[in-house]
């Protein structure tokens, strides 16, 4: 007689869906290889195609390694657990997401070693953006905690928006090497400590309390600390002077400064960034009161906005606070400005200050306080494609006249 055993071995089979999951609380779309889901209470299967969860405003309270369960058959690369309510997480938490590439974390009522805990967590050799925006965590030392990730991962994107840290300090950061943006904007932070960050590209330092100090940040030409910067955010700060504070970034491109109380832009403040193609100083309020001679010069630049500013471009202050002669003289390359929202003498100081622009494309005039245009005041911008200057008080004014160059 023959007896044959059968043998059972449980065995966990990992499903994945050929729907979107409820519609009432979960979108997906196949072109983008999305999903969304929001007020749920655990993460539903989702079909094949999704490589990006958008998992915020739920109610997850815990991370565990069984939360993910579902999402171990995809090839999920990018995660947001934003304002899901998370306290607590296990050391094994995102073992199974062996893709993921970014994670967002923020508005989560979790501590720092919570945190800290379920990104270490992470197996994936592709992960390199962190998010964890809004956090309450005060007094950590961002640059001590990211240097423990950075020792763990490579890191290339961090974003710690509305920080409560009040200090930076970049040299606490050394294992950052191959990080390229940063972002710390919109948070406490008054004091910064330079270090050296030989890849980063971008760096959100706007709406804080931040000064620079001179020649101290940035390093110098044989010690630059970001070398490789292109893009810098700064404004909605408090620096008040820029004097030697910008030198050694030659490839920064874009500058934007907007909404700090400066005093005086001096002479050739610019003339060291090389690669400085747009440069934003608007809006900084009444304290701005001198524009040296040759302020702007930079042969790179190409977009200059100055608007908001209520600066007196006036012909009886003219070689006091300003300089109708130079003040764009060493801007050859500038097709972009923006002077709207200051006070515009269109007597003689306009022409004469735009005379050395002769490549300018658009410009924007708008609330100068001009009540006419000079003659032939078009004829000195062969290249204008774009002027706009309204709200002003400009009832009218002879076409012929000021136009008389490029009439046919």
């Amino acid at each position: 007689m023959m007896f044959v055993f059968l043998v059972l071995i449980p065995h966990t089979m990992q499903t994945i869906a050929t729907t979107c999951p409820n519609a009432s609380r979960c979108v997906c779309d196949e072109e983008k290889h999305y999903a969304k889901c929001t007020n749920r209470l655990v993460i539903p299967v989702l079909p094949s195609y999704v490589t990006s969860l958008d998992f915020s405003r739920n109610f997850l309270m815990h991370l565990q390694r069984s939360t993910f369960t579902a999402l171990e058959a995809l090839k999920l690369e990018n995660l947001s657990l934003a304002n899901d309510n998370i306290c607590r997480a296990t050391s094994d938490s995102l073992n199974d997401l062996l893709y993921l590439r970014s994670l967002d974390l923020s508005r989560n009522p979790m501590i720092l070693s919570v945190a800290v805990t379920a990104i270490m967590s992470i197996r994936s050799p592709f992960f390199s953006t962190l998010i964890i925006n809004m956090n309450p965590w005060k007094f950590i030392g961002i640059g001590s905690t990211l240097n423990a990730l950075c020792t763990a991962f490579n890191l290339t994107h961090v974003s710690l928006r509305y920080s409560y840290d009040t200090s930076l300090s970049f040299n606490e950061m050394s294992k950052c090497v191959v990080l390229q943006f940063f972002d710390v904007s919109k948070g406490h932070i008054q004091f910064l400590e330079p270090g050296f960050l030989k890849h980063i590209k971008e760096l959100n330092l706007q709406n804080n309390g931040i000064t620079l100090r001179r020649g101290g940040f940035f390093g110098r030409k044989s010690t630059c600390s970001f070398p490789q910067i292109e893009i810098l955010r700064l404004e909605n700060n408090r620096i008040r002077n820029l004097d030697n504070r910008l030198s050694c970034l030659d490839k920064l491109r874009i500058l934007i400064l907007d909404n700090n109380p400066l005093m005086q832009i001096s002479t050739n403040t610019f003339i060291n960034l090389p690669s400085l193609s747009h440069l934003s100083i608007a809006n900084l309020g009444d304290g701005l009161n001198t524009v040296k001679s040759l302020a702007f010069g930079s042969t790179s630049l190409n977009s200059l906005n100055f608007s908001g500013n209520k600066f007196m471009f006036k012909s009886l202050l003219s070689n006091i606070y300003f300089d109708k002669y130079n003040i764009f003289k060493l801007v050859p390359n500038l097709t972009e400005l923006d002077l709207s929202g200051n006070i515009v003498d269109t007597s003689d100081v306009l022409t004469t200050m735009l005379l050395p622009v002769k490549f300018l494309k658009k410009l924007w005039l708008k609330n100068c306080g001009m009540s006419s245009l000079p003659t032939d005041f078009f004829s000195k911008m062969p290249h204008l494609q774009e002027f706009v200057a309204s709200y002003n008080n400009i009832s009218a004014w002879d076409g012929n006249i000021v136009l008389e160059t490029i009439l046919p």
